[in-house]
């Protein structure tokens, strides 16, 4: 299984930067690599990292097919 997280990117100029750096920090530690998907939701610029695997941005636009959106309730 793989396993994703999505993190607020590591800006340096954030307010909360140290707390960016060591939460990315903590899933590298812990197996979890980079992968080239990016987004933004809400004005806030999010990294996917990926455990036990690879993503790739098609599949991550296809996972919130899983979900219902506001058109669907």
């Amino acid at each position: 299984n793989r396993f994703i997280a999505d993190l607020e990117l590591d800006i340096p100029t954030a307010e909360n930067e140290s707390q960016r750096h060591l939460r990315r920090a903590f899933y590298l530690r812990n197996g979890y690599t980079p992968s080239e998907v990016r987004y933004i939701w809400q004005g806030e610029q999010y990294e996917i990292l990926v455990s036990s695997g690879t993503i790739t941005n098609t599949e991550f636009e296809n996972f919130w097919d899983h979900f219902p959106n506001d058109e669907d309730r």
